[in-house]
């Protein structure tokens, strides 16, 4: 099934600083060694390619074959302290799901754009009907932002049978983004907590009393606890997570940079309009640093 490459003719309105805020606690993010885009570079560039995005700049798009979703392939929700978190079930997720934010391409497919800061998950959380909802929040779309006017598009969204959502296979009960019907009306669920370092709002998911009602379970969240090694683990004590201090463009520069992995392409490809949402400047600050010690390889090969 083709799928429009959906940020062509999308207008992005925004209004209105959020007001909205279940609770105030905040995620930790201590520890020794500092987080840098070099780090994500050198972790994840055995599982996948970096591309230069139009944009976006350095980009990763993972080797995986078959059908892939993110939030959704090879992980499950797990009730935290600090909201739904996402536990995955690939080598990689501590970073891809805890940081940065996804982007679904026409050529390349999903593409995991870097970001400094960590949540149990970047998504924005909904309900239709009988369904609990999710989907990826795009690159320059965060929840500090009234987005009445604005919803992921049709195919970015899972639909999870409510009495499901705690199901460690969740993907075989979970509708699909691609399976979603036009139309389909989706209500925002507005619950919130906030990062440590640059005070973000992220979404929690649906209340655990809720949850224990629709799912006849107990739902007992366990603390998140940060971890100076990278491998997440999800056990019924707590959820370790590598969740590092973050070290800024500027920090950065000042310490030396080992190279950049070698495994890297253009995506030969027309900038998006002025209507695209981009990354934060911190953000886009550093990978232009990063970016200049990449080597320059440029593939036409097509997907």
């Amino acid at each position: 099934m083709k799928i429009p490459f959906v940020l062509k003719n999308m207008g992005w309105i925004f209004g209105g600083l959020l007001l909205f805020c279940s609770c105030s606690s905040v995620v930790q993010t201590d520890g020794e060694e500092p987080l840098t885009y070099q780090v994500f570079y050198d972790h994840l560039s055995p599982y996948g390619t970096w591309i230069e995005y139009p944009g976006y700049g350095a980009v990763w798009n993972p080797n995986i074959r078959g059908d892939f979703s993110p939030y959704l392939t090879n992980g499950h929700w797990q009730a935290t302290t600090a909201g739904w978190a996402w536990v995955s079930g690939y080598s990689w997720g501590w970073a891809t799901f805890h940081y940065g934010r996804w982007y679904y391409d026409n050529r390349f497919g999903w593409l995991w754009i870097p970001g400094y800061e960590w949540s149990p998950a970047w998504v924005v959380w909904g309900s239709a009907a009988d369904y609990y909802c999710w989907a990826p929040l795009m690159p320059g779309i965060d929840v500090t932002i009234i987005y009445d006017s604005w919803s992921p598009p049709p195919f970015y969204w899972n639909l999870c049978p409510r009495p499901y959502l705690t199901h460690t296979h969740l993907h075989h009960n979970t509708i699909r983004g691609d399976g979603v019907r036009p139309g389909t009306r989706i209500n925002t669920l507005r619950n919130f907590q906030t990062t440590s370092t640059h005070h973000l709002y992220y979404a929690t998911g649906p209340a655990f009393e809720e949850v224990q009602r629709e799912t006849r379970t107990t739902i007992t969240p366990i603390p998140i606890e940060t971890s100076k090694s990278i491998p997440n683990r999800a056990t019924s004590t707590g959820m370790r997570v590598y969740s590092p201090s973050i070290e800024t463009p500027e920090m950065q520069q000042r310490r030396s940079a080992k190279p950049i992995p070698s495994v890297y392409r253009s995506a030969d490809m027309p900038r998006q309009n002025s209507t695209t949402p981009t990354i934060p400047d911190i953000q886009r600050k550093t990978q232009r640093n990063n970016i200049k010690s990449l080597p320059q390889e440029r593939s036409t090969k097509r997907r």
